[in-house]
């Protein structure tokens, strides 16, 4: 395989799909390793195929200016993952719609700063078979900022070993269909193993569930 050394991103025969060179703003459909830090004046990365991994490198992700996302899978695409590395200034620091398998691990999110009550630092709305594990989230704790991880209508959800600092509620589990909260499927599901400290609200809100637990929690 050739693959030459450009930008942020390498090539890499160890996964079948390779890698993708990373600019803000782009959408892609192969797997994504930075090299080195990310900086953004507008969106960040935006996913569009299936079953590609968004592999930060243990690099961050940031933006100075208000009103973007920094990985968007509002596309909804499925089996995709995001791990390992740092977000930093966005609206939200990751947001997906109707995705299935969708897989966050290892994440640091700092100083996202989307209004309350209607985003969060990470923000999933509809599909299932989502996990989030490993991450640390930290954002002002302030009655107009995010929620930590805001969920609305997805199915099985696990949120495990997270630990969130500041937000406005720390994990939020609603109900959304076209802009419109408090309708269409509950959002189901379990957290474990998570600290949320210092939260404006509340540590966990299960506004609409029918199908949850909380377990070995400190709030």
């Amino acid at each position: 395989m050739d693959c030459a050394v450009a930008g942020l991103l390498f090539c890499s025969s160890a996964h079948a799909g390779g890698w993708s060179t990373a600019r803000c703003g782009e959408t892609f459909t192969t797997n994504i390793r930075l090299t080195s830090d990310l900086d953004c004046s507008g969106p960040g990365l935006i996913i569009g195929a299936d079953d590609i991994s968004i592999d930060l490198n243990g690099y961050t992700i940031s933006c100075d200016t208000t009103g973007y996302i920094g990985i968007d899978n509002s596309d909804g695409s499925d089996g995709v993952t995001i791990k390992n590395g740092t977000i930093e200034g966005f609206d939200e620091a990751i947001q997906a719609e109707d995705a299935d398998d969708f897989t966050i691990k290892g994440i640091e999110i700092l100083g996202a700063s989307g209004p309350a009550p209607t985003t969060g630092a990470i923000h999933v709305l509809g599909g299932e078979d989502v996990v989030v594990r490993d991450c640390e989230i930290t954002v002002d704790a302030l009655s107009g900022g995010p929620h930590g991880i805001r969920l609305d209508s997805v199915t099985d959800v696990v949120i495990q070993d997270v630990d969130i600092e500041g937000s406005f509620v720390g994990v939020s589990f609603f109900s959304y269909v076209n802009g419109t909260p408090g309708i269409g499927n509950p959002t189901t599901g379990r957290i474990q193993n998570c600290t949320m400290d210092g939260c404006y609200s509340s540590g966990v809100l299960l506004a609409s569930t029918d199908d949850a637990s909380v377990k070995n929690c400190v709030m």
